[in-house]
């Protein structure tokens, strides 16, 4: 088992907490964009929960993790009453849901909430490759509910002006007449681009529901399951 020490939290959005935490045994984390660990709710170890590292694999001594409060849960009382000095303990990182090691074509991301924790480091991760390596573009589609609930528009932006290559939209499902962005699930705006996209990966996280709805879809459109699309479920409840 690792440990590490809480050295940061805030709440990105209503019952959303960023938390970051200190390294302390072993003094480094080694992992891969879109990985997770299980924090340990109970010193034996009996019961513990699953979160994708929500920082880059640049930053080893440091690691974030989003969590999602869920009332009545028990990692959420955890992590609400978890205080700066808190030390946590846990398992891994483990996890297949990675970056292709090359991609031939177009890289499209469809996140829903809290799977924007995997989504984020694994574009951040594809934008670093030289373009001499890969030069197909990366799209990111970010499935919310209401404009309260958007958060880390600065990193996003940050990754656009740093990469031509890669471009966003976040849709909201109940954004109201005062939202000017896209409406909707993200399912409908994934499919809307498939004709443009060359010889894409498609990379599904977040909500249980999206991912088997977006996948099927997929494939019944000719994308082929196996060589072409990664998923990883956060929560299998309707999200946007």
């Amino acid at each position: 088992m690792a440990k590490a020490r809480a050295s940061a939290k805030h709440e990105v959005a209503p019952s959303m907490l960023l938390v970051r935490f200190d390294m302390l045994a072993p003094a480094e984390l080694t992992f891969r964009a879109g990985q997770f660990i299980s924090v340990l709710l109970d010193a034996e170890g009996r019961e513990k929960r699953a979160y994708s590292i929500a920082s880059s694999p640049r930053h080893r001594r440091t690691f974030e993790l989003l969590v999602k409060l869920v009332p009545g849960g028990a990692a959420s009382a955890m992590f609400a009453g978890l205080v700066l000095g808190d030390e946590v303990q846990f398992a891994g990182p483990a996890g297949l849901f990675l970056c292709e090691p090359r991609h031939p074509g177009d890289a499209l991301f469809a996140a829903t909430g809290s799977g924007i924790a995997a989504a984020l480091p694994m574009i951040d991760a594809v934008l670093e490759r030289p373009p001499e390596h890969e030069h197909g573009r990366v799209i990111l589609y970010w499935g919310l509910r209401t404009q309260a609930d958007i958060f880390w528009t600065d990193r996003l932006t940050e990754l656009a002006d740093r990469s031509p290559r890669f471009s966003y939209e976040i849709t909201l499902s109940q954004g109201g007449a005062a939202w000017g962005g896209v409406h909707g699930r993200i399912g409908e705006h994934v499919l809307a681009e498939l004709p443009g996209l060359q010889r894409p990966c498609f990379y599904l996280v977040g909500n249980g529901s999206m991912v088997a709805e977006l996948q099927r879809s997929l494939v019944q459109r000719g994308v082929d399951r196996r060589r072409q699309i990664r998923v990883e479920n956060f929560y299998p409840t309707v999200e946007p």
